[in-house]
C-alpha cells in the first residue's frame, strides 16, 4: 500500500513507531507490515492511496459505502486482504520508504536543470519516480509493456501522451492509467515546466532500466 499526501498530514501507526506525513511526502508499506493511519489536526488531508495488486480495493471500498447492514459491510471486509493485527507480526516496519518529493530524498537518477529524474520507492510491487521535464523536454517514444501497468500523475505543467494514433494532453492534476499491452508515449511539449509522477506497478525491473 503506497500513500502521497496531496494537502494536510497523516499520522502513521507502525508496529515500532509514528511517522507524520505532509504535503508532498510518499510512505510505502511492504506487504505483511502492521499499519494504520489517521488524520492529525482540525484540517482535512487530501491522499492518494494506491493498492497494488489491488486485491479488490475499489470493490471493497464501494461495498463499504453501499453497505446498508452490519453483515454487509462485514462481507464487504472479508473480500479483501484486509485483516486484524496478529499478536505478533510478520513484516519489517523498517521497511517502510518515506520520502518527500521534489528531488531532495530518493535515487537521483539524473539531475540537471532542465531535466530531474529521481526514484522514491523501488519495491517489487511498484517503482515510484518523479520527472521533471523543462519546456520541450522529449520523454519516452510510443512503447508498450506486456506485463505490468504503467501510470502518470501530473502535478505541474502538461503532459503530452501519445496513445496509438491520438496526441493528447493532460494538465496538472491529471492521472493516466495505461494498462499492459497498450502503446503509449510521452513529453512535455509546452512552455512551462512539467513535473509529473510515474508509477509502474508491478516494477518489473523499471529502477535497474533507469539506472542504465
Amino acid at each position: 500500500e503506497c500513500f502521497f499526501v496531496l494537502d494536510g498530514e497523516l499520522a502513521f501507526r507502525l508496529e515500532d513507531r509514528e511517522l507524520r506525513a505532509g504535503a508532498g511526502t510518499w510512505l510505502f508499506v511492504p506487504p505483511d507490515v502492521v499499519h494504520s493511519f489517521t488524520v492529525t489536526g482540525d484540517s482535512p488531508a487530501h491522499f492518494l492511496d494506491i493498492h497494488t495488486p489491488s486485491c479488490g480495493f475499489g470493490d471493497f471500498v464501494r461495498g463499504l459505502y453501499a453497505a446498508e447492514s452490519e453483515d454487509e459491510r462485514r462481507d464487504a471486509r472479508a473480500a479483501f486482504d484486509q485483516l486484524p493485527a496478529p499478536e505478533y507480526a510478520t513484516g519489517d516496519p523498517t521497511l517502510v520508504v518515506v520520502r518527500r518529493s521534489g528531488g531532495s530524498e530518493g535515487e537521483k537518477i539524473r539531475d540537471e536543470p532542465e531535466r530531474r529524474v529521481t526514484v522514491l520507492v523501488d519495491a517489487d510491487e511498484l517503482v515510484v519516480s518523479e520527472f521533471f521535464y523543462g519546456p520541450g523536454e522529449r520523454g519516452a517514444q510510443p512503447h508498450v509493456h506486456h506485463e505490468h501497468a504503467d501510470a502518470f500523475l501530473v502535478v505541474e505543467g502538461e503532459l503530452a501522451f501519445t496513445l496509438g494514433d491520438q496526441r493528447l494532453h493532460g494538465p496538472a492534476g491529471t492521472l493516466v492509467v495505461f494498462p499492459p499491452n497498450i502503446v503509449h508515449g510521452f513529453d512535455n511539449d509546452g512552455a512551462e515546466n512539467m513535473l509529473v509522477y510515474n508509477f509502474h506497478m508491478p516494477a518489473s525491473g523499471f529502477a535497474d532500466y533507469l539506472r542504465r
